[in-house]
This record gives C-alpha cells, structure tokens and sequence, in this order.
C-alpha cells in the first residue's frame, strides 16, 4: 500500500513535508517499523503534528516536538507495560490515545479506563482496519 491520494493532497503544502527524512528513517527502524509499511512512508515524507476537521485526536509528529510519537511511545511503554509492537499516535484526549499496531497495521482508540487492558488482551477491536483507512478518514 502507499499513501492516499487524498492525503497527499490535503498534506500539498510545503510546510508539511519533512526537511531530513533520514533522521525520520533512522527513528522509524529504531522502532522496528517496516519500511514496507505505509506508516513508515508517511512520517518520512510528512512532519506534523497535524490537526482534523473531524477528530479530537491530534495527529503528532514522529520526533520533531516536545509531544512526539516516539515520547508518547515510551511512556505509555514504561507506565502501562504497552510492547514493542504498539506506537502511541496522538494526543491524550479524554484519557484515550490513538495507537498504532506495527504487526497488524490496524489503529486503535484506546482509553485507559479498560481499553489499554483490552488492546494488550488481544479483544480490543481496532477502530481502522489499516493506516490507509485511518489517514483517509482523519485528512478527509
């Protein structure tokens, strides 16, 4: 898969394309992202955070802010015991997060009022069947 059409060009603007995508590169592997993988696509051409007309949830940047994937990543890791195979995505928004599935693919809304328990149970159902899915739905 790649990126969406209708990503690309609600992300057009010059200031959402990202300077170095090397340093993004080396982050993503570091998180054992496949470089097969749209996710991975995406954050080495794009530097957010980026906002949604239809979402609470921000979208963040990989690396490049205070508030990161690759922060939020590790807190949730050492505080809730997420693996490897989760990334955090966004914002805490109403004690929820969005998390991303590296094996699956698939994307999550998960609070932590039960919902983080349900992810790492494995009966959490995700709430977009693909990156694709979810970066339409959150640009669209």
């Amino acid at each position: 898969m790649s990126i969406p059409f209708t990503v690309r060009q609600a992300l057009h603007d010059d200031i959402w394309q990202r300077a170095d995508s090397s340093a993004a590169d080396e982050i993503l592997r570091n998180l054992r992202v496949p470089d097969s993988a749209t996710f991975f696509e995406f954050f080495t051409t794009f530097a957010g955070p980026f906002g949604s007309k239809s979402f609470g949830h921000e979208l963040l940047d990989l690396y490049e802010q205070k508030e990161s994937i690759a922060t939020n990543t590790e807190a949730v890791r050492s505080e809730f015991g997420f693996p490897n195979r989760y990334l955090v995505v966004s914002n805490l928004l109403g004690h929820s997060v969005l998390v991303y599935d590296i094996e699956s693919e698939k994307v999550y809304d998960v609070d932590f009022e039960g919902g983080d328990q349900m992810l790492l149970k494995g009966s959490l159902n995700p709430s977009w069947n693909s990156w694709e899915e979810f970066l339409c739905e959150y640009f669209g």
